[in-house]
């Protein structure tokens, strides 16, 4: 009787252990099918977040309050491997001071809304619009957690890569002309690929495009002679241009793209879209919006 129990006894224990093993087993595989289908699953979404020209237009799900100003308006401009070129949808508000505090000089009376112009000269207004110096100068739009990031600011974007996100859209082909001066300093105009349609002054006008004139990405204020409230007529492109030392490129509300002197009269009528560099590598794809993207700091 005795061994009768010991023999049930022996027998139950091993039948437990197969039991644990087996479910120890089962435990195994089934976080590997789950760590697999997560793989999986980041995989897809990785490939879903490579950026293409697609994107370029794309809204950026950012907002920075600047004087109690919220700039929540930006898109995605051009991109490469490493950062994402990002501007403001529209004209910088100068009731957020930026660019007075920088060191540029805001429009008075009925372009004080908007314009921004430098009476000292061409190469201070680049230096301030560009950063060169002072990295910092346009700090304020950056939120901490994006400046931890990694990412920097400006005061506008340059001619060479607004042409290529243009051309990255499939509007009409365009092409930088580089001109140096005797100072050695540099100046640039744009013109179509089959060279028409440019004027002595470097002025080109792409409003024939009506899809890219169209496109509020790179003219967010479209000419409309009724529109009286409207004093201004384009914003600074952060590059010099060939027509003459002391100039500046612009885009025009009509079309054109072409120069304005830094300390012409009218130049208060010209606003500033900046810009801000994030590294691609935090940006990710709402799943809520079409078209939008998401920081993930």
């Amino acid at each position: 009787m005795e061994e009768e129990k010991k023999g049930i006894k022996i027998s139950f224990i091993i039948t437990l252990t197969i039991i644990v093993i087996t479910l120890i087993g089962f435990g195994i595989f089934f976080i590997k099918k789950v760590n697999n289908a997560e793989n999986t699953i980041t995989g897809e979404l990785a490939e879903d977040n490579k950026l293409s020209n697609k994107n370029i237009g794309d809204k950026i799900n950012y907002s920075v309050t600047v004087n109690g100003i919220k700039l929540n308006n930006w898109r995605l401009f051009y991109y490469n491997d490493d950062e994402v070129y990002v501007i403001y949808e529209g004209y910088l508000p100068n009731s957020t001071n930026i660019a007075s505090k920088v060191g540029l000089t805001q429009g008075e009376d009925v372009y004080s809304k908007y314009g921004v112009y430098s009476d000292i000269n061409k190469n201070y207004f680049l230096n301030k619009l560009n950063a060169v110096r002072e990295k910092d100068l346009w700090n304020d739009l950056l939120t901490p957690e994006l400046k931890k990031a990694g990412a920097t600011a400006k005061g506008g974007i340059d001619i060479e890569t607004w042409v290529k996100s243009w051309n990255a859209k499939g509007y009409v082909e365009l092409a930088i002309n580089k001109m140096e001066f005797s100072d050695g300093t540099a100046g640039y105009s744009v013109l179509k690929e089959d060279n028409t349609n440019t004027s002595i002054s470097g002025m080109l006008n792409i409003s024939s495009d009506a899809d890219g004139y169209g496109d509020s990405l790179y003219f967010p204020v479209v000419h409309d002679e009724k529109n009286v409230e409207n004093p201004y007529y384009g914003y600074w492109i952060a590059s010099p241009s060939s027509i003459a030392d002391g100039y500046l490129m612009i885009a025009t509300d009509d079309g054109n793209l072409g120069d304005n002197l830094h300390g012409y009269s009218n130049a208060q009528g010209v606003g500033i879209r900046p810009i801000i560099n994030i590294p691609s590598k935090i940006l990710q794809k709402s799943k809520l919006k079409e078209h939008t993207w998401d920081i993930k700091y």
